[in-house]
């Protein structure tokens, strides 16, 4: 008696369960299943699936670092460029100094006195201000009158201590003739509704020396004005000063103009371009010079080399991170397309297998962002710590009034945070590359025949 054995072939792991007897096969698969199925295909190559997630971690996490090192130092280098000098003297030619001054001050403000000598060094007509604000690339124009004192040995029995009053339109950066920076300790700033006001700050020695505090007023010639602010300039000669409005210094001293005029300029890389527009519009008889004494070309050219180098690394990361994504999932893919042809065989319709393989790479995409994450926050600062350690600062700027210099630090603190718009951005940038990458094999392969896609061979 013969026996006969038949033999059942054991199911691919990648098809579902389905019974024999059923006439509709398929027709019991749900979104769910396909879903579930999807996922437990990502892991059945553990050894595949883990290199692939740590190619997109690597991608993901390099792209973010270069985007934050970039948006670091595009936030600095705007600091850099607004901290820079980017003012314009125009004064009387052969002049140097900007107003009067005086030998005594034993009462009131700088410049008044029993002793106090003034000398006019000489005015401009403020008729040439709107000629200068048609000028290209000028920012603000502000008007400057200074009066400045100092006592005599004899009259203080010590140490002279030169003060300064000083008149300014307010419609710009409020600064000092005398150097040094204004850095409000109590009250407000002068601001452009202030630019006929009885109003002043003063400096901390100026307001201790005097015993004035805010809301209190000072005499200016004649003239009472009340103290809105006090600041700190740090150089003794700032904090003796006063400062108010162009207009209420030129009325209570019958000024008849202006001793000089600064112009500030939009952009550093500009100054040249305006200096020489100034001098032309202007004539000879006005002297048209840079606040500060800096070369600025170089550092000019220096800030637009830092963010653009800083630009193109962000760039090239981002094309890096798309390369590489599309490269791995077409190849992950692309291995399976004989699988494609096995799910068509047994009756899956396209819209099944597109879905199915879909699910998968956005799995692994999901999977590969977490790990990019992971490793941005973990290996990021030693990134940015590399790219930004040879990072040099810019050599000294002087101030407006030639008294004081600054200098920028270099661009080498990075605020390494995560914000919710970048991983968002991140999130999505992964699932679409995932997707694109996937797609297109997909598609190539759902148009095969089964059998020809039973006999793909890469």
């Amino acid at each position: 008696m013969e026996l006969q054995v038949s033999v059942r072939p054991s199911r691919p792991p990648f098809l579902p369960e389905i019974g024999h007897r059923s006439e509709q096969p398929l027709k019991g698969l749900t979104t769910m299943s396909t879903v579930n199925r999807s996922i437990r295909n990502v892991f059945r190559n553990k050894a595949r699936t883990i290199v692939v997630i740590i190619i997109i971690g690597i991608s993901i996490g390099v792209f973010l670092s270069m985007t934050i090192v970039n948006g670091n130092i595009s936030a600095r280098t705007v600091q850099i460029a607004e901290g820079l000098d980017t003012m314009v003297i125009v004064r009387p030619a052969g002049s140097y100094g900007p107003g009067q001054f005086g030998g005594g001050m034993s009462g009131g403000p700088p410049g008044q006195g029993s002793n106090a000598t003034q000398a006019t060094i000489g005015v401009l007509n403020e008729s040439i201000v709107p000629t200068i604000e048609t000028v290209a690339h000028v920012k603000s124009v502000q008007r400057l009158a200074v009066q400045m004192s100092m006592p005599t040995m004899g009259a203080t029995g010590g140490r002279p201590s030169m003060g300064l009053t000083q008149g300014l339109d307010p419609t710009g950066k409020i600064f000092l003739f005398s150097g040094g920076t204004v850095t409000l300790a109590s009250g407000r700033n002068l601001d452009a509704s202030d630019m006929s006001s009885a109003v002043a700050i003063i400096g901390g020695n100026y307001s201790s020396e005097k015993s004035v505090g805010l809301g209190g007023s000072v005499d200016i010639n004649g003239t009472s004005v009340q103290v809105v602010g006090i600041f700190t300039s740090g150089n003794r000669f700032g904090n003796n000063a006063v400062v108010v409005p162009y207009e209420t210094l030129k009325a209570a001293y019958s000024i008849e103009g202006p001793s000089s005029i600064y112009v500030e300029v939009d952009s550093i890389g500009y100054m040249d371009a305006v200096e020489n527009q100034l001098k032309s519009a202007l004539g000879e008889d006005f002297d048209v010079v840079a606040a500060s004494e800096m070369n600025r070309s170089p550092i000019q050219s220096s800030i637009e080399s830092i963010s653009a180098n800083s630009q193109l690394g962000s760039i090239v990361a981002l094309i890096t991170a798309v390369v590489v994504m599309i490269f791995v999932m077409v190849l992950v893919t692309r291995e399976r397309i004989r699988e494609i042809g096995v799910l068509k065989a047994v009756g899956f319709k396209n819209s099944k297998i597109i879905s199915q393989f879909l699910i998968e790479s956005v799995t692994l995409a999901s999977i590969g962002f977490v790990v990019g994450i992971a490793l941005t926050m973990l290996a990021g600062p030693y990134i940015a710590s590399g790219l930004l350690g040879a990072s040099a600062s810019a050599p000294n700027i002087q101030g407006p009034g030639g008294f004081e210099g600054r200098s920028f630090s270099p661009v080498s603190n990075i605020d390494f945070t995560l914000s919710l718009d970048l991983v968002l951005y991140a999130l999505a940038l992964t699932i679409a590359l995932g997707i694109i990458g996937s797609l297109y094999p997909i598609i190539r392969a759902i148009k095969l025949k089964p059998a020809e896609a039973l006999r793909y061979d890469e």
